[in-house]
C-alpha cells in the first residue's frame, strides 16, 4: 500500500485501481494506521487524509470490503495523471472494491511500514533506539491486537 519514502515523498498504491503520490506534509503511515485502527476497534468508519502538494486525497472505509478515495485539486488550473489520463475536475470519487477484504489491506499497510521502519521513522523525525518501541510500532501493535 505505502511505497518506501524517499526525498519526503511516498506512493500510496490501492491494488489494480490507483497510484496517488503522498507528502511529508501529512503524515501518511499514522494517517492510515489511525484510519483502521478506529474501524477495528471502535467500529468507527473514519478517514486518512494525504496531502500531495497540489491535490489531496482522502480515503475512507465504506464497509469491510469496500474504500471510497476522494480526489481534489488544491487549485483548479493544476493537473495530475491518474491511470494515465490527464484531468483536473473538482473533485474525483472512486469505490474501490476488494474481494479479499479490507482486513488484507491493513495487514498490507503494517508489512509496508516494517519493512521500511528505519524510513518511515526519518520521515516522522524519529530516531529511536529500540525500534520496537517507536510510535509506528505501537500502532502497528495496537492494530493487530484488534485486528484478530
Amino acid at each position: 500500500m505505502l511505497d518506501k519514502p524517499k526525498h519526503g515523498w511516498t506512493h500510496v498504491r490501492f491494488k489494480n485501481y490507483i497510484t496517488l503520490r503522498a507528502s511529508y506534509l501529512t503524515d501518511v503511515p499514522k494517517e492510515f494506521l489511525d484510519m483502521f485502527l478506529y474501524y477495528y476497534k471502535y467500529g468507527i468508519y473514519s478517514k486518512a487524509f494525504c496531502d500531495a502538494e497540489g491535490f489531496e486525497f482522502e480515503v475512507a472505509i465504506k464497509d469491510n470490503k469496500t474504500l471510497e478515495l476522494a480526489v481534489t485539486p488544491s487549485n483548479k488550473e493544476y493537473k495530475f495523471y491518474i491511470e494515465n489520463d490527464m484531468r483536473c475536475p473538482d473533485k474525483m470519487l472512486y469505490e474501490l472494491k476488494y474481494s479479499e477484504g479490507i482486513k488484507s489491506i491493513a495487514e498490507e499497510l503494517i508489512d509496508d511500514i516494517q519493512n521500511n521502519i528505519d524510513d518511515w521513522n526519518q520521515w516522522a523525525g524519529e530516531v529511536p533506539i529500540d525500534l520496537e518501541h517507536t510510535d509506528y510500532m505501537k500502532l502497528i501493535k495496537e492494530l493487530q491486537l484488534y485486528m484478530r
